[in-house]
């Protein structure tokens, strides 16, 4: 088996691993997002400010998790073009 073959596998395995993790970190952390908001509806003594803070913090948390992804998939696209572009050793 050729070398680049063998390396765009495990690329290939090392990308669908990583997209099965993010879906499911974001799907925990869409589910931790809904829990908040049901415990900040049922919670009464929690001021406004400390509502808007945690929102902000929320928003701040999918910022992060959209630019972690777009740049672990751009590592990604960059692998592969780097492999597809090589000669054959």
């Amino acid at each position: 088996m050729d070398q680049k073959q063998l390396f765009m596998q495990m690329l290939q395995v090392n990308k669908a691993a990583t997209e099965t993790s993010f879906i499911n970190m974001s799907l925990l952390q869409d589910q931790m997002e809904r829990n908040m908001g049901m415990f900040l509806d049922q919670a009464a003594w929690v001021p406004g400010e400390g509502r808007k803070i945690t929102e902000e913090w929320v928003k701040a948390c999918r910022q992060g998790r959209e630019n972690f992804k777009n740049a672990v998939d751009e590592g990604f696209r960059k692998m592969e073009a780097l492999l597809s572009d090589t000669k054959t050793c």
